[in-house]
């Protein structure tokens, strides 16, 4: 995919990722195609325009019929509904956009955001996380991406625990889903293992937490790719970006 050099970031405030929805692959790639245009200096939202051939080399389709389910994407993304969590409890619901309008004649998508998602994606002070795009595009489930972002955001301490009914909940996964836990592990916990292993800047090994039994929890053990190679260092070239953008680099992953 082709995207500019000063919009590969993905920044995002921690409880925006600790959120609880349920959105497609199709919508998720929609979603942050959109939000990496926000820029540092943005005061307010803008309408976002996105060139349908980048969202048509991000959900990687042979469909013959791709553009009507970019039109259905959009449509399904209006309806969507994230539960933020608040720091005295509770949780904010609103919507991925508040428009959305499929434009094939110029070769558009154009997306609006609600104004109470201001405080998780604009002038980010503090409790953000930072991400080149890369990361995710090549992921094929949309577990796997959630799962990059929530441990992406404890990448530096390097170990995050769940409750296997929490995560659960954060995924979106509904209850009739993958009732039986070793389902879950196969289709989700080991397919994001292996998906972000093979494409990501980090990837994870995890240990189960039982009680009697059951498997109650799960601890991830995050190891950056870092340190598991000497590739190029993508960390210095996202810090870098961040430092031209504003951001401070002690601020990012906390």
């Amino acid at each position: 995919m082709t995207t500019e050099k000063n919009n590969l970031l993905i920044v995002k405030s921690n409880d925006l990722i600790n959120a609880r929805y349920s959105l497609s692959l199709s919508e998720i790639r929609l979603f942050l195609l959109t939000i990496r245009h926000i820029r540092r200096t943005d005061k307010d939202f803008k309408v976002y325009k996105i060139r349908i051939s980048d969202v048509v080399d991000a959900i990687d389709t042979r469909s013959k019929d791709v553009y009507n389910q970019l039109n259905q994407a959009c449509s399904r993304l209006l309806s969507r509904v994230m539960h933020i969590p608040r720091p005295n409890g509770g949780f904010l619901k609103v919507g991925f956009a508040s428009s959305a309008e499929y434009k094939p004649g110029e070769g558009i998508i154009e997306i609006s955001f609600d104004p109470k998602l201001k405080p998780y994606l604009l002038e980010l002070k503090e409790r953000f996380t930072a991400y080149d795009i890369h990361n995710v595009l090549s992921l094929q489930s949309q577990f796997s991406v959630r799962i990059y972002e929530l441990l992406k955001q404890f990448e530096k301490i390097g170990e995050r625990t769940f409750e296997v009914a929490e995560l659960r909940e954060i995924l979106g996964i509904k209850p009739e889903q993958y009732r039986v836990y070793t389902m879950f592990r196969e289709r989700v916990i080991e397919k994001a293992r292996k998906e972000l292993k093979k494409n990501c800047d980090l990837t994870f090994t995890y240990k189960e937490i039982k009680n009697s039994r059951k498997i109650v929890a799960i601890k991830f053990v995050i190891t950056s790719r870092s340190q598991r190679t000497k590739a190029p260092d993508l960390h210095s070239d996202i810090r870098k970006e961040l430092g031209d953008l504003g951001f401070n680099d002690a601020l990012v992953s906390r």
